[in-house]
C-alpha cells in the first residue's frame, strides 16, 4: 500500500502532538524539525484537514483534541 506524503507527514504531525500532550504549546518549527516534515506543509495543515473521514478514526480522534476523546 501506497501512502502519500501528505497522509505521512500529517499522522507524524499528529503524532508528535499526542506525544508531546500536555506538555506547552509546540511550534510548527519543532514539529518540522523533529519529524523532519517540511515547514510549510505544517503551515498549510489545519485542524478541519485532519479531522476528516478520510483519516482512521484513532487519527481523527487525536485531531478532535482531548475534550472529544473518550474516558476509559
Amino acid at each position: 500500500m501506497r501512502i502519500s506524503a501528505r497522509a505521512d507527514y500529517a499522522v507524524r504531525a499528529v503524532l508528535e502532538l499526542a506525544v508531546r500532550q500536555g506538555d506547552a504549546p509546540v511550534k510548527a518549527e519543532k514539529i518540522a524539525a523533529v519529524q523532519d516534515i517540511p515547514h510549510t506543509f505544517l503551515e498549510g495543515v489545519t485542524l478541519s484537514d485532519l479531522a476528516t473521514d478520510t483519516l482512521p478514526e484513532p487519527v481523527r480522534q487525536l485531531a478532535a483534541g482531548p475534550e472529544a476523546w473518550e474516558n476509559p
